[in-house]
């Protein structure tokens, strides 16, 4: 009961052959509809297009398992890529990611990655949308400005940060500031430009840092370290509405390998140089 096409022993229901070039199956509508169905009447069966070679008949393959409703490509005799019942997209696994974000989820036994290519002059984009016209388009994205060499980054569709070409940290503007720095803040409130340091925990005690800067650098041997620091410290163990705290100033002596603190500024706004106790002197500066 086969059918064949160009032979004579036909080993499927419908068997075409050609004894050379291509062999091609064409199905055309004068209407709106060209259709192939391939329907299977067992529900937990599957429905597939195999692509065959001379070394294997489904060496790449398109299934769809009634089973349990979902798509999976085989390209070299693996399964590269499935879309579940849900319309999750799954690269390189049959597990999908993280709640939140599992609509396509891209997985490798190495590095993994996702590339996006576009012109020299031209931008690659991620954007994060809530709507389908004006700014709902693109109430966040990250872009990168190929002309310009420059990664940017936008909230509420407005760019609020960007790393240049030569590295330097903008936030707030896209033009530089100041000259040989690294990073520059420009605010538009009237608050002007800040950064806030913290620490949100429930550790209590004398000397712990809530905040600060370090500076370091390369000694003579080349070693990489601590040249000086300004830290906020609590100046003792403290409740919630007791907060004493103490900004501290260190440095480093020529030829020491650790920084020394040389000036304080208490809690009760006096001046410490050169050292840590203001003992009993009524002064507001308290050299050593």
């Amino acid at each position: 009961g086969n059918f064949g096409l160009g032979t004579t022993n036909p080993s499927n229901l419908v068997d075409a052959h050609t004894s050379s070039g291509n062999a091609q199956l064409r199905v055309k509508s004068g209407g709106d509809l060209a259709q192939i169905v391939l329907e299977s009447t067992d529900t937990s069966g599957n429905s597939q297009i195999n692509f065959a070679d001379a070394d294997s008949s489904n060496i790449g393959m398109l299934q769809y398992f009634h089973s349990d409703n979902h798509m999976e490509f085989t390209v070299n005799g693996s399964e590269a890529a499935r879309i579940d019942s849900n319309g999750r997209l799954l690269l390189g696994t049959t597990t999908e990611g993280v709640g939140q974000s599992d609509d396509l989820t891209v997985a490798t036994s190495g590095d993994t990655g996702i590339t996006v290519r576009s012109g020299t002059s031209s931008n690659g984009n991620l954007f994060f949308s809530d709507g389908t016209s004006g700014t709902d388009e693109y109430r966040g994205y990250v872009q990168y400005d190929h002309s310009a060499n420059a990664l940017i980054f936008g909230s509420d569709a407005t760019e609020r940060m960007r790393i240049d070409s030569s590295g330097r940290l903008l936030v707030g503007t896209s033009s530089v500031l100041l000259d040989n720095t690294s990073v520059n803040i420009q605010a538009t409130a009237s608050t002007g430009s800040r950064i806030a340091l913290g620490r949100n925990d429930t550790t209590t005690g004398a000397d712990n840092i809530i905040g600060g800067i370090t500076f370091r650098g390369n000694d003579s041997n080349g070693t990489y370290q601590e040249c000086a620091y300004i830290f906020a410290n609590a100046e003792s163990a403290h409740g919630d509405n007791d907060k004493p705290t103490y900004l501290k100033f260190a440095t480093t002596a020529d030829g020491a390998s650790s920084s020394t603190e040389r000036m304080r500024l208490d809690s009760s706004g006096r001046l410490l140089v050169g050292t840590t106790s203001a003992s009993t002197l009524r002064t507001n500066i308290i050299p050593k």
